[in-house]
């Protein structure tokens, strides 16, 4: 029988929205990320891995349950967007005998700080949906203000929330969440260094306000940053409302007012709030060393979802880009996962949820969508089959549904002109296949499949907010 010191320790680390391509590991030469790229060295990265919806709360949810958002009814923030009664990371392990613990941001509709604990004992300094109450009651109104300046009342000297003077925030860095949240976490694991423990670990950076501690700022010459190709060019062929977006959206009209200078500062700022994460990821991952519980704990780095970054003129994500659904994957156990290992296999976030169960000997609920990684991670083959789905139902808009299939790229937009891409051919999304006919029957194929499940007209659902 399992003795409780031979469980694996899990420790599930999610930011928000981080783009994978502004990591080290993942190529980028400027970024500074060197707790990320030594949990990559330790474990395997997965290059193809997306979200399954480019928005915060839906697609956690969809982490959650391991299903995605119409199923789980994560359409959207909308207060009638409560999930379900049904099993969740937290209740799996917790079931299973572990300590649990959700520390930080999870962002979830029905999560409920005294009747609904999504299968968490412990379950401090909670981001509920536009709700900051924990964090206010921990370092007061006015340092919350001063973090989240979008309340209205912030004392930081604010130009935007893209942060285009690149200035850092004007507070103590031990009482930004991340900090706290991460102080938390520490505080847990060594609490329970003798108890297998599952950890949901919540980190809010590198969402925007993008202001973090100067440190992190000054890592960064804004000449050196780099601006995407798209982030100038005449947009066709695709469906209105992406060229509504484009032409007339809140953040889009940000960058058309920015000049070529302020752009670089958004990026670097973005790149700051990115090694600002990275440090307090890193803190966690030293207290696993520390206290010699590395080879028995298996670490998740991921992303509820990425961030465009200017690319084709637009901020945050809301669409399906690659640099909105595209989220980084990291898995590392010495005592299970093999080292330094690069997967070009597709990855939805919702098979880290079976993954996790299969490499602790835990039953899957009948519930779960997502397929196991736990072979392609100990496999040197790679699997060319898998796929991956995201969808968005937006405000005002065509609800949309993705496919990733081999190098292509299908979006359907509901009422409006799809959208096909080579991403091999076409990594940055210019050309819209989807207009030519001799691509007229892929696209077909591929809108069999995105209704597979999907059927769009039996949805009642209202849009982002």
């Amino acid at each position: 029988m399992t003795s409780p010191t031979d469980k694996l320790n899990v420790l599930f680390i999610i930011s928000d929205e981080h783009r994978p391509d502004v990591a080290g590991c993942y190529g980028n030469p400027i970024v500074k990320t060197p707790n990320i790229d030594r949990l990559a060295a330790r474990g395997v990265r997965f290059e193809n891995a997306y979200c399954q919806e480019p928005i915060c709360g839906p697609s956690r949810t969809a982490v959650m349950t391991g299903t995605y958002p119409h199923t789980c009814n994560a359409f959207s923030h909308k207060p009638s967007c409560i999930l379900p009664d049904m099993p969740t990371l937290g209740s799996a392990f917790r079931d299973a005998g572990y300590k649990t613990a959700s520390i930080g941001k999870v962002h979830i509709r029905g999560e409920d700080k005294h009747s609904r604990d999504l299968g968490f004992e412990y379950r401090p300094l909670r981001f509920y949906t536009y709700n900051y109450k924990d964090y206010e009651d921990a370092v007061g109104s006015e340092n919350v203000d001063r973090y989240a300046s979008h309340r209205g009342n912030s004392t930081i000297v604010n130009a935007g929330k893209y942060n285009p003077d690149n200035e850092p925030v004007e507070m103590d860095e031990s009482l930004m969440y991340d900090n706290m949240v991460a102080d938390l976490a520490i505080d847990y694991i060594k609490e329970n260094r003798d108890n297998p423990f599952f950890i949901w670990m919540g980190l809010e950076k590198p969402h925007p306000q993008w202001y973090a501690p100067e440190r992190f700022h000054a890592m960064y010459d804004q000449a050196d940053m780099p601006l995407p190709e798209s982030h100038r060019l005449e947009h066709k062929n695709l469906p209105d409302s992406y060229m509504d977006r484009i032409a007339n959206g809140g953040n889009s009209k940000l960058i058309q007012g920015y000049t070529e200078e302020q752009r670089r500062r958004c990026v670097a700022a973005y790149y700051a709030n990115v090694s600002y994460m990275d440090m307090n990821l890193g803190r966690v991952v030293d207290t696993l060393d520390t206290l010699g519980l590395t080879e028995k704990t298996i670490v998740i780095y991921t992303a509820d979802h990425g961030e465009l970054l200017m690319d084709h003129s637009l901020f945050q994500k809301h669409c399906m880009f690659e640099a909105a659904v595209g989220v980084p994957l990291i898995m590392a156990c010495p005592k299970s996962i093999p080292v330094g290992v690069v997967k070009s296999s597709i990855a939805e976030l919702i098979d880290l949820f079976p993954t996790l169960l299969d490499m602790t000997g835990i039953p899957h609920p009948d519930t779960l969508e997502g397929h196991s990684l736990a072979k392609i991670i100990q496999d040197s083959e790679e699997d060319v089959d898998r796929e991956a789905f995201s969808e968005y139902y937006p405000a005002n808009a065509p609800a949309e549904r993705m496919i990733r299939s081999g190098p292509w790229k299908y979006i359907y937009s509901h009422g409006d002109m799809a959208q096909l891409y080579n991403l091999e051919d076409d990594p940055q999304e210019m050309d819209n296949l989807a207009v030519k006919p001799e691509h007229a029957e892929r696209c077909e194929a591929f809108k069999q499949r995105v209704f597979q499940g999907w059927e769009i007209d039996a949805f009642t659902y209202e849009g982002e907010g």
